[in-house]
């Protein structure tokens, strides 16, 4: 492979896609996070029904704030997500590879459970 635009998609496909596990695992941790708090705070189990106990939830600002971001992560992952299927659908037509060839590489490579760096993983 020496054609520098394919190898350039590709390079950006595995930065997007590491960004978007970035922002991915970001907001899992805020979430995470905003609930840790609030179940130590005051249990849910405390409350005298459910809806109580959700009141108080969405009351919080920390519960509040991750419901504000979540919406423009999304939105973000779902528009960087485009971007990287569009460099990938442009390098399989440059490469003449169909989609059926790269899940069977994919598949080999999770049965033997290989990583990038080389290293067999157990």
């Amino acid at each position: 492979m020496d054609d520098e635009k394919v190898i350039g998609r590709i390079g950006n496909c595995y930065s997007i896609l590491h960004a978007c596990y970035e922002q991915y695992d970001k907001i899992q941790n805020l979430r995470m996070d905003a609930f840790r708090a609030y179940w130590h705070q005051y249990p849910p189990t405390d409350y005298p029904n459910p809806k109580e106990a959700f009141l108080a939830l969405i009351q919080r600002n920390d519960v509040r704030y991750v419901l504000s971001v979540h919406n423009t992560v999304v939105r973000l992952l779902e528009r960087t997500y485009g971007i990287m299927h569009r460099l990938n659908e442009r390098n399989k037509q440059v490469l003449g590879i169909p989609q059926e060839e790269l899940d069977e590489i994919g598949n080999l490579l999770e049965q033997n459970s290989y990583d990038l760096s080389g290293k067999e993983s157990k």
